[in-house]
């Protein structure tokens, strides 16, 4: 079934650069082409369902997109951190939204007609985050409509979010944490307006919290689990007895699975031991959720350092939009199908974001008074000097046999010869031979074999060098470490802190 995607730039609605054309997706997604091999809609029991899959994909480029949209057979595709911009959405035919928008609140830009509404009202700091977190392409909102098993029909807002994480750098204004309070604050408040306006709601994406203790590794004692604000404003958010409060779609399938995680440190090896955190979520308004059928995490699926995750809801049968909203990137020019005029090709492209805001008029008053100057001193020099005259070559001169470079003097022409004369011949010297003997290729692979890795005291196994990446007196340093991955204390698979620093004649003895 054809798919289209709806994308978000991490620079707003106002994107400098082109979004990821077809041929770097492997296939002609936006432009309606390609056809996966997942043409039912249809659980095996007949009913017709609803599937959406969320998944953090550290990087669009990295995957097959056909063979992910098959695998996942998915009615839509919501994904995060694709590294072309920030959050991105496909969407089949079957499924096509009536409305789409990026960012939390309203984009000036957007139609009415594609604009979902429902904005929360916000103070004047929120407004000021809201417009970063904008910028930022953290949010991408479509809007479905789905026919319900008495025949009506309701819509369905799927908000695709990736949140921040915590850094705490005061300095920056999306990397603190009022920024992040704010961004859970005005993303919960929208989801919860847009339920009372009796949309459906899912809100799906890479949460950045783990929630409840049985969704992290490194903390097993209750009485050492902090409560901390972010999870407060979670636990508001995911209440049943709120009539607007949420569901987590997998904790109310599974209230007391363990391990089961969606998010592993790539540095530490930690997914061997499936030493994790469950933080990607899929929340579902307590109306929907009476229509929830199945809800999975799928570790098996590699490709990133996350992995997806599914919710199913029965007896829903999306009824598409006969045309896509502006937004969506099938309505981009270079995924129209059309060919461009030539004149198209050397017309001035129009004025970005950049300009628009005026900072480009500043630059350009500074270069135009270099320009002033510079066309100053030229006038000064054109005035002491006279032009020469131009004189047009004679066509036979193009043929004449004398180079129309000058000809070199008499010494130059005696060091050549001298040259020449004096080259090196070509046979061998005595005594010297032109390839190394076996024995002398073994003599030297010997010399310069690297120091062989030590065996871990806890497993026996070889090493693995690794290198000092945080800034400091060691910083570039490399040591040996054990090769297995994070895991629990007493896991006996679990890396075993073995560490060594590797000898270097010019490494600085550890402190």
């Amino acid at each position: 079934m054809n798919t289209r995607r709806m994308s978000v730039s991490s620079d707003s609605s106002s994107c400098s650069s082109p979004p990821l054309t077809a041929s770097e997706l492997s296939c002609p997604l936006e432009n309606g082409q390609q056809k996966n091999n997942v043409t039912s809609q249809k659980t095996s029991t007949g009913a017709s369902r609803f599937k959406i899959v969320s998944w953090n994909i550290n990087g669009m480029r990295t995957l097959d997109m056909p063979q992910v949209l098959e695998q996942l057979d998915c009615s839509v595709l919501a994904v995060q951190e694709t590294k072309i911009s920030r959050v991105a959405i496909f969407c089949k035919n079957e499924c096509t939204p009536v409305k789409a928008e990026d960012g939390l609140c309203k984009i000036e830009s957007l139609k009415n007609d594609d604009a979902v509404g429902c904005y929360p009202d916000l103070t004047e700091d929120e407004t000021l985050h809201v417009k970063a977190a904008n910028i930022d392409g953290r949010t991408v909102i479509t809007q479905h409509m789905v026919k319900l098993p008495n025949g009506t029909t309701r819509p369905l807002t799927v908000i695709n979010v990736y949140c921040p994480r915590l850094r705490n750098d005061p300095e920056d204004p999306t990397n603190n944490k009022e920024f992040k309070l704010c961004f859970h604050e005005v993303l919960h408040r929208r989801a919860k307006k847009l339920v009372q306006e009796g949309s459906f709601v899912l809100v799906v994406g890479d949460i950045n919290i783990a929630h409840r203790l049985l969704d992290q590794s490194d903390i097993t004692d209750p009485k050492k689990f902090p409560v901390t604000d972010f999870r407060g404003i979670l636990n508001d958010f995911v209440d049943e007895n709120d009539p607007t409060g949420f569901v987590d779609t997998f904790r109310k399938l599974h209230p007391s699975q363990q391990s089961a995680f969606t998010c592993w440190c790539t540095r530490l090896n930690a997914r061997e031991n499936n030493y994790g955190a469950r933080i990607d979520y899929i929340f579902a308004d307590q109306e929907l959720a009476k229509y929830l059928d199945n809800a999975e995490v799928h570790p098996d699926i590699m490709g990133s350092d996350h992995c997806p995750i599914s919710a199913t809801f029965h007896s829903l049968v999306p009824v598409p939009a006969t045309n896509a909203p502006s937004f969506a990137t099938n309505n981009y020019p270079e995924f129209s199908g059309k060919q461009k005029k030539l004149k198209e090709f050397f017309q001035a492209p129009g004025k970005s974001k950049f300009e628009s805001e005026g900072w480009s008029q500043s630059i350009t008053n500074f270069n135009d008074g270099n320009r002033k100057r510079s066309r100053e001193r030229e006038k000064e020099t054109s005035s002491n000097s006279q032009k020469p005259k131009r004189v047009q070559t004679k066509l036979n001169m193009f043929f004449n046999k004398n180079s129309l470079l000058p000809k070199e003097s008499n010494e130059t022409d005696s060091i050549s010869k001298t040259i020449v004369e004096n080259k090196v011949p070509e046979t061998p010297l005595n005594g010297y031979q032109s390839t190394p003997t076996p024995s002398n290729l073994d003599a030297w692979k010997k010399l310069m074999k690297p120091p062989e890795a030590p065996l871990c005291e806890g497993h026996k196994e070889p090493c693995v060098k690794r290198t000092v990446k945080k800034k400091g007196t060691n910083f570039g340093r490399q040591f040996w470490a054990c090769s297995h991955g994070e895991g629990k204390a007493g896991d006996p698979n679990a890396n075993c802190k073995f560490f060594q620093w590797v000898r270097s004649t010019t490494s600085k003895p550890a402190k």
